[in-house]
């Protein structure tokens, strides 16, 4: 749920914003102020911010897992010393079978979504505060 928010809500927070702002420019007119701008862009910064963290905490979190249950790599042995008689050759061993997408992409899926929900809602924040600092550039008039 953390990544989701950032990932979908974050950038329909930044368009509704858009919107509300788009149709408080009269009454913010008539009022002679920007105050009813700002409190809507102040909203969304706010709940993007938040988005955002959420889906940041949870890709630390999916790093610290992928790296804790990652299985430890043992040093090799050391080569033993060669014999006096030469080896009988062996047959060939039959090699392990490789991991398959499925077996291994899962733990990393969830990694790699709340990773590209942190960068979507980090986008969202720097859409707002696109949105915001005209408004503060210029009257509602």
């Amino acid at each position: 749920m953390k990544t989701w928010l950032a990932l979908f809500g974050a950038p329909s927070i930044v368009l509704g914003c858009l919107s509300v702002n788009y149709a408080l420019v009269t009454p913010a007119c008539r009022l002679g102020g920007h105050a009813l701008l700002d409190g809507v862009s102040g909203a969304s910064l706010v709940v993007c911010t938040a988005a955002t963290l959420l889906a940041w905490q949870r890709w630390r979190e999916t790093r610290r897992s992928s790296t804790s249950s990652a299985p430890a790599r043992s040093t090799p042995p050391l080569p033993s010393p060669p014999l006096p008689s030469p080896p009988l050759p062996s047959p060939p061993l039959p090699s392990p079978p490789l991991p398959t997408p499925d077996m291994t992409g899962r733990p990393a899926r969830a990694g790699f979504i709340a990773a590209v929900a942190a960068g979507v809602g980090a986008l969202s924040v720097l859409s707002v505060i696109a949105i915001t600092i005209p408004q503060w550039l210029l009257s509602a008039c």
